[in-house]
């Protein structure tokens, strides 16, 4: 990722929406819904990597984290924005996990957040 989000980016992003993809060409982590994904994505495999990335509280090994999954580095994070908690699916990441020193992060309508790593 070359750090901008302009013509030609094509970030691995993580959605709970997957309505996203229909507008923009970019590769998601992993789809929402199990039984939509395909049995060659390893979605429980990728699941549990995201349970466990966002178990991670240092925002330094967030960061270095999720740019190094086993499956590729998650560079766009687009989630639900909650009182305590931004959320795909299950999975309940904390807001100071996205410091701004590695993320750049934007509310948006409809209790949405956008949180793009920045590179290194």
């Amino acid at each position: 990722m070359t750090g901008v989000l302009g013509r030609g980016a094509a970030p691995r992003t993580l959605s709970y929406d997957e309505r996203l993809f229909a507008f923009l060409p970019w590769p998601g982590y992993i789809a929402v819904d199990r039984t939509a994904a395909s049995s060659t994505t390893r979605w429980d495999d990728r699941h549990t990597t995201l349970a466990a990335l966002a178990a991670v509280s240092d925002t330094d090994a967030f960061a270095q984290a999720a740019a190094h999954t086993r499956y590729g580095p998650i560079d766009v994070f687009v989630l639900r924005a909650g009182t305590d908690a931004w959320t795909w699916n299950d999975i309940h990441f904390r807001p100071a996990q996205f410091s701004a020193a590695h993320f750049t992060v934007r509310s948006l309508p409809n209790n949405t957040v956008l949180a793009i790593r920045r590179p290194r």
